[in-house]
């Protein structure tokens, strides 16, 4: 929650959009609970299409393909599911996306394609001869390197606590692992999704009151139940586990 309500005292009420092909200015909405932009304005500007198939969105820019579910604060890209503040939704037959889809998501996930300036809330679309050659198919995730020495601080000398805490947070399941398929989720996603998204969502704002985080898995990866104590390592003051659990139908319990 505190997250959503620092991010809502950033949102620009329009976003400037710049492109080699000229310059628009679109509306940003804040009627559901969190910033979105008209699909329909962003279509001139960037090329975007949508193709709407009953509570799902298929949104494609350039050669790239995003996947929504209506009313889900989820994306799906290239078979992984990324968190979104607040979820798309149609009103006035107008689907509306997420504005940190298109500020965090497009510039982060399309390689340089896209630069969002926070400060002058402009989207810049890079000429395409400009780009960085960009390989297909990325490197396997490195294992998780050691603390820097800075981290790992010397404890006060009167409670023996350390002066700076590290929290290793554990997104359940993954790979080949999906967990907990739901009987409500969204379509397609499962609880492996969903614990990744709250384990980023987690690190974002223990990172921001000033601790460490250690994310166990940062993609749709499965670890060994017995490696993932591994990463709560001396200096490990926390072990966070997230689980999304089901229970027999009838029976109301919490965990």
């Amino acid at each position: 929650m505190t997250v959503l309500l620092l991010l809502a005292a950033l949102v620009p009420q329009q976003v400037l959009i710049t492109t080699p092909r000229g310059q628009v200015t679109i509306p940003v909405m804040n009627e559901q609970g969190a910033a979105a932009v008209a699909a329909v304005l962003l279509a001139q500007p960037l090329g975007l299409t949508v193709s709407l198939d009953g509570s799902s969105a298929h949104v494609t820019l350039g050669d790239r393909s995003f996947d929504f579910d209506i009313g889900s604060p989820f994306v799906r890209y290239e078979g992984a599911a990324y968190p979104l503040v607040g979820a798309p939704y149609v009103a006035r037959d107008t689907l509306f996306l997420p504005l940190h889809w298109l500020t965090d998501h497009v510039p982060r996930l399309l390689a340089g394609r896209y630069r969002w300036d926070p400060l002058l809330a402009r989207l810049d679309e890079r000429p395409v001869a400009s780009l960085p050659l960009i390989a297909s198919t990325a490197p396997p995730p490195a294992p998780p390197a050691p603390l820097p020495p800075a981290v790992i601080a010397a404890p006060n000398p009167i409670t023996r606590l350390r002066l700076v805490h590290t929290i290793v947070v554990d997104p359940g399941h993954g790979g080949v692992d999906p967990g907990n398929p739901g009987l409500h989720f969204p379509r397609g996603l499962t609880e492996k999704d969903i614990t990744l998204g709250i384990g980023k969502l987690l690190r974002a704002e223990l990172i921001r009151r000033g601790l460490n985080v250690v994310l166990t898995r940062a993609t749709d990866t499965l670890i060994d139940l017995a490696n993932r104590p591994l990463f709560c390592r001396a200096d490990c003051d926390l072990f966070v586990s997230i689980h999304v659990n089901a229970m027999p139908a009838g029976r109301r319990q919490t965990q």
